[in-house]
């Protein structure tokens, strides 16, 4: 094969975030892997000159698919694919990294773009010292959803973390289960900042994007009714790591 997959970072809320070799890129691009070809027609016609009308955008599967594999494997045998996420990084929170897996063990160069993401931009902003003074680690967890009205053995397990700062992307609706669970075992006084609509810009869409609230799980049971959930969105929360004088 003579083409290469490059890994196409877009934007998280603001299309003022794309970074100039992504467009680059793009202008170059005749062939895409996109996970909704006609939102992606569209958001391309918003960022190029010449839109996206001469551009081949082909679906893809968020399984491994043999037929899809093919047809990629053919246009590379001609040239230069891009595989363009919907929002972030490719293959992070985005379908995708079974095309990445498969193409590498086939010989096929993987050129993977820097970009924006929303789980860096909760670490900048959350206050936490990143540098290893106090800590360099931490666990993410990225929508593991109930099953049959059970927490998700994933998320369960990455609640019960307690020496080190807790990443959570979750719906609104399942954050109050969320703070039960960091409660028990006495961790009502462990220290949660939520934040609302992150990265977005329009303020008649999302008024309270951006804001960062942060209390403890035992404030966050007494409050979290009053808020006008109705008016977010999305929401991400990390739960900070416990003080040792409060285990």
């Amino acid at each position: 094969m003579t083409g290469r997959l490059f890994l196409l970072p877009w934007h998280v809320g603001d299309r003022g975030d794309l970074t100039v070799n992504t467009l680059r890129r793009l202008q170059r691009l005749r062939v895409l892997l996109v996970e909704d070809p006609a939102t992606a027609r569209r958001e391309l016609a918003r960022v190029l000159p010449e839109g996206a009308p001469a551009r081949r955008l082909l679906r893809l599967p968020s399984e491994p698919n043999a037929a899809f594999e093919r047809r990629v494997r053919d246009a590379l045998e001609r040239e230069d694919v891009g595989l363009l996420a919907s929002g972030g990084a490719p293959c992070f929170c985005d379908p995708g990294a079974w095309v990445v897996e498969r193409l590498r063990a086939r010989g096929v160069p993987i050129v993977p773009l820097a970009g924006p993401s929303a789980l860096t931009a909760l670490l900048s902003a959350s206050g936490v010292e990143w540098t290893g003074k106090t800590c360099n680690t931490f666990t993410f967890a990225f929508f593991c959803r109930p099953a049959g009205g059970r927490t998700a053995p994933a998320m369960r397990d990455a609640l019960a973390r307690h020496d080190e700062p807790v990443v959570i992307f979750l719906p609104v609706a399942d954050l109050p289960d969320c703070l039960r669970r960091l409660a028990a075992g006495g961790g009502g006084d462990r220290r949660v900042s939520v934040f609302f609509d992150l990265t977005k810009t329009d303020e008649r869409r999302f008024p309270l994007a951006n804001r960062v609230h942060t209390l403890t799980v035992r404030e966050w049971l007494r409050v979290h009714r009053r808020i006008p959930w109705n008016r977010v969105s999305e929401i991400a929360l990390i739960a900070h790591r416990r003080e040792p004088s409060r285990r």
